[in-house]
């Protein structure tokens, strides 16, 4: 595998940027919860921000909830809490139920060991249930959107104590470790493709989100909940570039670059052809079909039962070939059956994506 330097223009772009505090306006964690919502979509829900821990109270813990550090771009979750009888809090990070006294104790010396210059921005957010029941916390997806076409995707999994990761291109197909990506840090574990279920909407979300910004890159977080996408953040400079703990092959690297050029050379036209300025892949046909139809025709598209979804996914999350094979063969029933064009193009993906973890969970 063949790495390259940042004589990449998209990854001196973003290395640029890093440099920038900050480095969009949108940057902000919490601006970019406040901007979501005005677009009018479905984001994580802050009960409470503090400037200080000391401020928490029993009352603002729900049942499930998050305490996260806002941290520029991102909130890091340091603790993920389910209440327990006579107001103890049991945190899924540390595996520990605390009083709040301990609990409040556990977080200050977790912010003094470890982000101690961190502005105390303290959010505590509702915990979205996982679209998969053996999840505590959502699967998050991190799209790479250039102007509207969805080029790289990040998946991280946070339900391990060192974040499982793995990554597709813009079309969900899976991208090998080894010979497609290298993972650089230990605080990052190969895991294994896992594709949301209606992952055309998530697409759809990112794109849509990404116009609106009118950057020419930007990282849209959606978390996969049993509902569907919830917004989690922006990220103009992603880290897993900048510090190197993700490394990308020459050949993904070059079709980061077509779509990096392709996005600035639209921005400067004015032009809103998302097929202009970049070779048309297989995500980029992606991105431009599903930009064409609107929320409302995607929605009725009809995919595999959430139920069984669930159970073949749960499969395919363990690295079975077998799960990854069945998801396959569903969506190419779903094809086959398709009553539109529409329905056929994400089927049709979707099997096609499938197909490939498949083999490449199979070792083919």
């Amino acid at each position: 595998m063949t790495i390259v330097d940042t004589n990449s223009p998209f990854l001196a772009h973003v290395n640029q940027l890093a440099d920038l505090e900050p480095s969009h306006e949108l940057a902000s964690y919490l601006n970019s919860v406040s901007w979501a919502q005005k677009q009018g979509v479905k984001t994580t829900q802050q009960a409470h921000r503090l400037d200080s821990i000391d401020e928490l109270s029993e009352d603002m813990l729900a049942e499930h909830c998050v305490i996260k550090l806002a941290d520029g771009w991102s909130a890091k979750a340091l603790m993920i809490i389910d209440r327990e009888p006579n107001n103890r809090f049991f945190d899924h990070v540390t595996l520990r139920s605390y009083g709040l006294k301990k609990l409040k104790e556990k977080l200050t010396q977790l912010y003094q060991s470890t982000f101690t210059g961190v502005p105390q921005q303290w959010v505590v957010e509702a915990r979205e249930p996982g679209a998969l029941s053996s999840t505590v916390s959502p699967v998050s997806y991190s799209f790479y959107v250039f102007n509207g076409i969805v080029g790289f995707i990040s998946q991280t999994d946070y339900n391990f104590a060192t974040r499982r990761v793995s990554y597709f291109d813009g079309a969900f197909l899976p991208l090998a470790f080894g010979q497609d990506v290298t993972l650089s840090s230990s605080e990052l574990v190969e895991g294994h493709h896992l594709i949301p279920q209606h992952a055309a909407r998530y697409v759809k979300l990112a794109q849509t989100l990404s116009l609106a910004t009118k950057a020419p890159f930007v990282a849209v977080q959606l978390f996969a909940t049993a509902t569907g996408p919830v917004f989690a953040g922006l990220d103009f400079a992603p880290r897993i570039l900048t510090k190197q703990a993700v490394k990308l092959s020459s050949d993904v690297v070059k079709q980061l670059d077509d779509k990096f050029s392709g996005a600035k050379s639209r921005l400067d036209n004015g032009s809103a052809n998302l097929i202009e300025g970049q070779q048309a892949d297989s995500a980029v046909r992606f991105s431009v079909a599903l930009s064409a139809v609107d929320d409302a025709a995607l929605a009725t598209v009809e995919e595999i039962p959430d139920w069984k979804y669930q159970r073949l996914a749960a499969v395919a999350e363990k690295g079975e070939s077998r799960g990854a094979w069945r998801l396959s063969d569903k969506y190419k029933q779903l094809k086959e059956a398709a009553p539109n064009k529409l329905a056929e193009l994400v089927n049709e993906q979707m099997r096609t994506a499938w197909d490939a973890i498949k083999r490449l969970n199979a070792g083919a």
